[in-house]
């Protein structure tokens, strides 16, 4: 086992989210290219014992994780495989969401699946969302039945 720390930045995009073409514009979502400037930032500091990996979910090619031929929409269990994938040679497992509104209740699930398939990574959720209404999430029922689902396992 190696001593790097395995760090995967996710940008969700769930099938219910159809922005329009000026969505971006309204300062809705912000520019897709955040979580590069991130895992850029994360490199930079920790070098040689972080490996850093960003998923787009929204712009995504399996091909590129050696997860088949060709562009295809990404689901929940493909991002487990590939978080799995990104941690076998590293002895800690970071998994950044970043969950703006539209999106939040799916990254969500994303969360409950990558915790059932390897409970010991730590999960961070970033985003306006998040950050603005943290009181009332804890309180949501979407988040007590994460908790619940989590506990039983």
């Amino acid at each position: 086992m190696s001593t790097k720390t395995g760090v995967v930045l996710i940008e969700p995009y769930g099938a219910n989210v159809h922005p329009s073409a000026d969505y971006y514009k309204k300062g809705n979502i912000a520019p897709p290219y955040a979580l590069e400037t991130l895992a850029g930032f994360v490199k930079a500091n920790m070098g040689e014992d972080v490996k850093v990996s960003v998923i787009h979910q929204r712009a995504f090619n399996k091909q590129d994780f050696g997860q088949g031929e060709g562009a295809a929409a990404v689901e929940i269990q493909d991002i487990v495989d590939i978080v799995r994938e990104q941690s076998k040679d590293c002895n800690q497992m970071i998994v950044g969401l970043r969950a703006v509104t539209p999106v939040f209740i799916y990254a969500l699930e994303i969360v409950l699946a990558i915790k059932k398939a390897m409970p010991e990574t730590i999960i961070i959720i970033g985003g306006y969302y998040a950050s603005e209404v943290k009181e009332a999430i804890y309180k949501s029922k979407t988040y007590r039945k994460l908790e619940q689902e989590l506990n039983h396992e």
